[in-house]
């Protein structure tokens, strides 16, 4: 209901649920799942608007700026291969670094990449085909690296335990759409009948990343080393999202301070 904008009915189902819970409570609630909610469909769209339809295309993107279609083929194998030792190294990267600092580090390299690409068509032309090659390689490099994988990550840990596969196949499927728009623009941007944008694509993608990355700046928590009634906590009290990782929580200490509340409410009966 959140995801249809049906903030209404979902108050009341909340209400029908939970019985016992406060007006308070339940709008904190519903707050809360209104803000999840944009997190999840946000990390799913900065996979697409961080220019993945441009890096992914190389071969094409080369040999529509010139280069030659064995070398661009090439090239493209080295990018892929690129793409798999990023994502292989991801699995160790997660384990250290917080997911918010891996899609904001990510998303932020990835904006500068295409902005250089973007200035290498300008400034250089066909000079610039090679570095701008380079480039690609780094950028899918970065992405598998980055905020690939962690945005799966990021879904699983800010949705509800029970929706949490509903929750991951429809922002799934909201990628899939924004994909569909990405890739019909992108093919206009490189077809040399149409906008023959070639390298100067890279200025769009990289104006479209960079918004991903100021929302993510603000907006994307920090959810590494929480446990999800913690991330819960967190999010019904409305903590920053950049101050996630430095907030104090504990669970086990606000659980007890409610069950006193709740023993404190109840009458006690009388001894006979």
């Amino acid at each position: 209901m959140v995801r249809k904008d049906r903030l209404e009915d979902a108050r009341r189902s909340i209400e029908r649920l939970s019985g016992d819970k406060t007006q308070d409570q339940i709008n904190a609630q519903l707050a809360m799942m209104v803000h999840t909610t944009k997190v999840e469909s946000g990390v799913t769209r900065g996979q697409v608007m961080s220019g993945s339809s441009f890096a992914y295309t190389p071969t094409y993107f080369f040999t529509t700026a010139g280069m030659k279609t064995a070398n661009a083929f090439e090239l493209s194998l080295g990018a892929k291969g690129m793409a798999f030792l990023g994502t292989v190294l991801s699995w160790w990267l997660i384990t250290h670094w917080g997911r918010r600092a891996i899609y904001v580090t990510g998303i932020g390299a990835l904006t500068v990449i295409l902005f250089i690409i973007g200035i290498l068509d300008v400034s250089a032309g066909e000079k610039g085909l090679w570095p701008s090659g380079g480039l690609c390689v780094f950028w899918l490099f970065i992405y598998s690296l980055t905020i690939g994988p962690i945005t799966y990550s990021v879904i699983s840990e800010t949705s509800s335990v029970r929706l949490r596969p509903l929750t991951v196949v429809l922002s799934r499927n909201a990628y899939q759409l924004v994909n569909i728009v990405s890739q019909v623009l992108q093919t206009y941007m490189m077809n040399p009948t149409e906008w023959n944008l070639r390298g100067k694509a890279g200025f769009f993608w990289a104006g479209t990343a960079g918004i991903i990355f100021i929302w993510s700046y603000f907006r994307l928590p920090e959810c590494k080393g929480r446990t999800y009634e913690e991330l819960d906590m967190l999010f019904a009290r409305g903590i920053p999202a950049r101050e996630f990782s430095k907030a104090h929580v504990d669970a086990y200490e606000e659980a007890s301070d409610h069950v006193e509340d709740v023993m404190e409410a109840t009458p006690r009966k009388q001894d006979s």
